[in-house]
């Protein structure tokens, strides 16, 4: 999983890089030759939410450490657990997941 999550990495960061690169050119462009609306203008900072979604991800990809067969194990019991105390008595009526007193009410 390791060399995948690195080999996704350097695409989606070489894929970035060409992306945010365009996206710059053009906004400088437009800027030098004072054809910038206020729209565009918008449209470029809105990119910033979008970078920094990127960069989050990108970070995530390049620091993956796929998880022990220990820790899967105490995850599963973890998950177990908080089913059956979800569940509350309510197995076998049909229900996938279990569902919080608020929702019931509803």
């Amino acid at each position: 999983m390791r060399p995948l999550s690195r080999g996704c990495f350097v695409l989606y960061a070489g894929c970035c890089f060409c992306n945010w690169s365009l996206h710059l050119a053009w906004g400088a462009d437009n800027a030098a030759r004072g054809v910038l609306r206020w729209q565009e203008v918008l449209y470029l900072v809105s990119l910033s939410l979008l970078v920094r979604d990127d960069l989050i991800l990108m970070k995530w990809l390049k620091n993956f450490k796929p998880a022990t067969p220990e820790e899967l194990k105490k995850l599963a019991a973890r998950q177990a657990q908080e089913a059956a105390k979800g569940a509350g008595g309510q197995a076998g009526r049909g229900e996938a997941f279990p569902v919080s007193e608020g929702a019931k009410k509803k």
